[in-house]
C-alpha cells in the first residue's frame, strides 16, 4: 500500500463520515475502544488494534491528554481500516 492508497482511504472516510473525529468513526464501524492496563510493570505501547473472533478492537493509553487520544485513535483506526487481520498487539510484543 503506497501513500496514494492511504490517501484515497482518507477522502472516503472523510466523506462517509464528515465531521466526525476518529473515535466516533471507530465506534460507528463497531470497532471496540477501551483502555490498556496501565498496572503492568512493562512500558506500554500508546495503542494497539487487534481483532479476535472476528471482533475489533482498539485500546490505548489510559494516561494520554485528549490530543494525544485523537492522534492514536486515528492511527489505530488506519490499522483497522488498511490491514484489518494484522494484530499489532502482538506486533509490539
Amino acid at each position: 500500500m503506497n501513500f496514494n492508497d492511504i490517501r484515497e482511504k482518507v477522502r472516503i472516510i472523510k466523506k462517509y463520515y464528515p465531521g466526525l473525529s476518529a473515535f466516533e468513526v471507530l465506534e460507528e464501524l463497531k470497532i471496540i475502544t477501551g483502555f490498556l492496563d496501565n498496572n503492568i510493570e512493562t512500558a506500554l505501547p500508546e495503542g494497539c488494534y487487534f481483532k479476535l473472533d472476528n471482533i475489533k478492537f482498539v485500546l490505548i493509553d489510559p494516561s494520554l491528554n485528549e490530543y494525544e487520544r485523537n492522534r492514536v485513535y486515528a492511527h489505530e483506526l488506519g490499522h483497522a481500516l488498511l490491514h484489518p487481520n494484522v494484530n499489532t498487539l502482538r506486533l509490539e510484543s
